[in-house]
């Protein structure tokens, strides 16, 4: 038989190089599954003992009842930082964004037992199953920082808003308890949420491209108005979502850094939203950097039009 042989006379790749994947691995995989009386839920993930095997258990509640308590804890959200955060000084975070030096534990701790409560419906109301998956869930969340990726179709959890206490020695329902930033999911964590259709992001996202990220959806005007008019690229594959209406003080503030964040070379999108999170409220005492979430994202960053030449 006759050897076929080719040569190469043009080469129209121009030398292009392969982009390395900077993908991180994620330590942690939650998935909910509907089913007709409840939810399915697994884990797997290297964050969990014997080689990261899978759990699975069943929560024993409808979806109308767990959307309903999503619902309570936005709602709970706006009241502690509008409503219920109106005094004889104003309205504190509804006013100013920097209130470093004021006495917002109150407020926190009434945003820390919301949390928890929405984390308690989600996983102490089911079978056996779901009560191991749940102990080893908290056992991983509490020993360090995870990379998480939360997978679901139609439950569309607030899940940097979730807090639980570094031990069960410190009930968070107790008038004295001191909330701890590293309770709230969103502190400490690289959370994204995902569904079964998701085609996810590439590791870089290239000016002017295709699936440009750092776009903002809230569920109402005012944060797509002030922050999403500051971001720098916008597009639908990759979101940060405002899971409440951010005060316009907060929002300017917030859009500003988020749009210089991103800006420097190799930045990540999970990093920087963890990281305003966290400065807003260590540095601000302002906790509504935790109001932004991820759909997709965490590895995303946004490059210049050279850096992959």
């Amino acid at each position: 038989m006759r050897e076929l042989t080719s040569t190469v006379t043009v080469d129209h790749s121009d030398r292009l190089r392969s982009i390395p994947d900077t993908r991180r691995d994620r330590t942690i995989h939650l998935r909910f599954l509907r089913l007709a009386d409840g939810y399915l839920v697994q884990a797997w993930g290297s964050a969990f003992p014997h080689g990261g095997g899978g759990h699975q258990g069943r929560v024993l509640l409808g979806a109308s009842t767990l959307e309903a308590g999503i619902d309570d804890l936005r709602a709970r959200w706006r009241a502690a930082l509008t409503d219920e955060g109106a005094g004889p000084t104003g309205r504190p975070f509804v006013d100013e964004w920097d209130l470093a030096g004021r006495d917002v534990d109150e407020a926190v701790r009434s945003l820390a037992r919301a949390g928890h409560g929405l984390f308690a419906l989600l996983f102490r109301h089911g079978d056996a199953g779901l009560d191991e998956l749940r102990d080893r869930l908290l056992a991983a969340m509490r020993a360090g920082e995870h990379v998480v990726t939360v997978e679901s179709d139609d439950l569309r959890v607030p899940w940097g808003l979730l807090y639980v206490p570094l031990d069960d020695h410190d009930p968070v329902g107790d008038d004295g308890h001191r909330w701890d930033p590293r309770g709230f999911w969103g502190y400490r964590h690289l959370i994204e949420h995902t569904s079964s259709r998701a085609t996810g992001a590439g590791p870089t996202v290239p000016p002017g491209g295709t699936g440009l990220v750092a776009a903002l959806s809230g569920p109402d005007h005012l944060g797509r108005r002030e922050l999403g008019d500051h971001l720098p690229h916008r597009a639908a594959s990759c979101l940060v979502e405002a899971q409440v209406d951010p005060p316009r003080a907060f929002a300017r503030e917030y859009a500003a850094r988020l749009a210089d964040a991103l800006s420097a070379p190799g930045a990540t999108l999970g990093d920087v939203v963890r990281d305003l999170a966290r400065a807003f409220l260590d540095e601000h005492r302002n906790p509504l950097g935790l109001i932004f979430s991820l759909r997709l994202g965490i590895d995303a960053r946004v490059s210049s039009a050279t850096t992959d030449r």
